[in-house]
């Protein structure tokens, strides 16, 4: 999501020119996506929408190195986001190579916690505006009132741009070539994006298996005028007795139905 916000916010964004899916080699490396055998030649714009790792990395190729690093630092990626509880690390952001840079892009090479995501997230629901994260709205202590209010971290993007991201996020949901399509609800309009983080072993190389990653989704309804945004990552799940997005499915869908059906009331 950073990496095609960052691509429209700068005019390097062409979503409806193409490019050719299922690898693309960067500096002697061969990116893959998901799916290795691709789905031929398709439009930048369905490159969010389907996950395609090559189609982000030709993005970040386009926009280039210096580009994306100033908006990664405009997000405040690999920044603490300061949240009031204790031990919060800033992360990793690995940026010295062109292929470090590259699959940065699709989410590889950076290290976050799951407050950091959550502030990114928040610039997309709110026109643009990163906003810190906060865990309660107020202590109350021996008649003593600590209140915490809203508080904006940077503008990393434009409205128009933040409108553009939340559409391609809606696309995930509901266009036939979507990842999280499964998150549909109905009844509410839902703007996602899904993940699959693969996980480093101690040997520093990515550990293998269908169940070694880290699946996730993130969420935002109503989709036009976000007012939540739902995160929900699963490492490692020992019992794969469905897809990770039908797993998540079954927190997400829920959850996230109940809160929209209370915000009637």
């Amino acid at each position: 999501l950073l990496t095609i916000a960052a691509a429209i916010d700068s005019g390097n964004y062409h979503p409806n020119a193409t490019y050719l899916s299922g690898s693309v080699n960067i500096k002697g490396t061969k990116i893959n996506d998901w799916d290795t055998a691709g789905w031929g030649r398709i439009p930048f714009y369905e490159a969010v929408p389907r996950s395609s790792n090559t189609g982000l990395s030709i993005i970040e190729q386009t926009m280039g190195a210096k580009t994306w690093l100033k908006y990664l630092n405009r997000f405040k990626v690999a920044k603490k986001t300061g949240i009031t509880l204790p031990g919060e690390v800033s992360g990793s952001l690995q940026f010295q190579t062109p292929l470090n840079q590259a699959i940065t892009s699709f989410g590889q090479g950076v290290d976050v916690n799951v407050m950091q995501m959550m502030q990114y997230l928040t610039t997309f629901a709110n026109k643009g505006t990163e906003l810190k994260p906060y865990l309660v709205k107020k202590i109350v202590k021996n008649g003593h009132t600590t209140s915490y209010h809203r508080t904006v971290v940077a503008h990393p993007i434009t409205s128009s741009t933040a409108k553009q991201v939340l559409s391609l996020m809606h696309d995930v949901v509901y266009k036939s070539y979507g990842t999280g399509q499964v998150y549909q609800i109905p009844g509410y309009q839902i703007a996602a994006k899904t993940g699959t983080a693969q996980i480093t072993g101690s040997n520093g190389s990515y550990l293998t298996g269908s169940n070694n990653y880290i699946f996730s989704v993130a969420g935002m309804a109503p989709a036009q005028n976000p007012r939540y945004i739902l995160y929900v990552t699963m490492q490692q799940p020992q019992k794969m007795t469905d897809s990770a997005e039908k797993i998540l499915a079954q927190i997400f869908n829920p959850l996230m139905k109940r809160v929209l059906d209370l915000d009637k009331i």
